[in-house]
Parts: C-alpha cells; sequence; structure tokens
C-alpha cells in the first residue's frame, strides 16, 4: 500500500519527504509485549528518519 500511495503523490506533485525510507517488517519481533522499539537497527532508522523529517518540515516554513 505504501509504494502505491507514493506512486500517487509523485503524480500529484506532492512535495514528500523521499529519503530516508522506513520499511519495517515483522514489527512483532522488533517490539516488546508494552509496545517498547527494542531492536537497534530500527530504532537508528526511525531516529534518522524523523531528524530527516524535521529538517524537511522546517524548509516549507523558511522556503531554504
Amino acid at each position: 500500500m505504501q509504494y502505491h500511495l507514493r506512486q500517487i503523490a509523485v503524480f500529484l506533485d506532492m512535495h514528500a519527504l523521499n529519503q530516508p525510507e522506513i520499511f519495517v517488517r515483522n514489527a512483532k519481533s522488533v517490539f516488546s509485549d508494552d509496545l517498547k522499539l527494542t531492536d537497534e537497527a530500527t530504532r537508528d532508522a526511525v531516529t534518522k528518519y524523523v531528524k530527516a523529517f524535521e529538517a524537511w518540515s522546517k524548509r516549507g516554513i523558511t522556503g531554504a
């Protein structure tokens, strides 16, 4: 579904954060029963994404 949504966004020329991408496979294995992210590699990927999203969102405000 995510891939098809991306195709639609590209067709509509929407402003999207294209990189980095996150695909979490087997989410049950990377989260504990109390929903804490336990997988270090996934945590690193999410951290990288959040930092990129912050920078991307500020571009829209400042026009940089």
